[in-house]
């Protein structure tokens, strides 16, 4: 074997692992989404359909009161409702974070909008969709939209902003994501810390066969 047809064997050979890795990335990924749906499923279906109906049965409770009993006994059913109403708003918020709804029936758009609305406090999200009119494979919605979150959440928990823009356009052969911000920065973060999650979304893009600038 001469030394070109030595290098187009490698290059067989580099092309054969890289499609391999990506088939592996879309079937992990798939997996993931399908089990996150089944917990979202079950939270909803299960646990926050219980918690709706005791705080149902609560207030009914409160109504049935007669005017001679404690204060004592209805400040602890306004407690229980309290308690009942926060823990169906968190089973809520745990069901969408783990399986969006918006992202499954309408796409994209969709899904950040959401998270935006989630996120706008302090800082306030603009998102702009460019080329997203056509839905993209299912494997490739799910990174995309997790690898928006976590710079979201990275934006909220590191940027020290007022103000953020996200930008997401795409073409038949590229995707492109932007995200920026009025803090601090990310570059003095990075050297300090390593645990807000860039090392997971490096891995996810690289597999895309992207890569990630700050």
């Amino acid at each position: 074997m001469d030394v070109t047809e030595s290098r187009k064997a490698e290059e067989r050979m580099r092309r054969l692992e890289s499609e391999s890795q990506l088939e592996v990335f879309k079937a992990t990924l798939n997996t993931q989404d399908e089990e996150r749906r089944r917990i979202s499923e079950s939270l909803h279906n299960g646990l926050g359909q219980l918690l709706y109906g005791i705080k149902l049965s609560m207030t009914n409770l409160r109504l049935k009161i007669t005017t001679d009993q404690s204060e004592e006994f209805e400040q602890a059913i306004r407690y229980t409702e309290g308690l009942l109403t926060e823990a169906i708003r968190e089973s809520r918020s745990i069901s969408h974070e783990l399986m969006p709804t918006a992202l499954q029936e309408f796409g994209l758009p969709s899904a950040i909008d959401d998270v935006c609305k989630q996120l706008n406090g302090d800082i306030k999200f603009h998102c702009e969709y460019k080329g997203l009119d056509q839905r993209l494979e299912n494997y490739l919605e799910i990174a995309i939209f997790r690898t928006v979150q976590e710079l979201m959440l990275n934006v909220v928990k590191h940027s020290g902003a007022t103000n953020a823009k996200v930008t997401i356009s795409a073409d038949p052969s590229l995707v492109l994501i932007r995200v920026t911000d009025n803090g601090t920065g990310m570059k003095n973060i990075l050297e300090n810390s390593q645990g807000i999650g860039l090392t997971s979304i490096r891995s996810k893009i690289s597999l895309l066969n992207g890569k990630v600038d700050i």
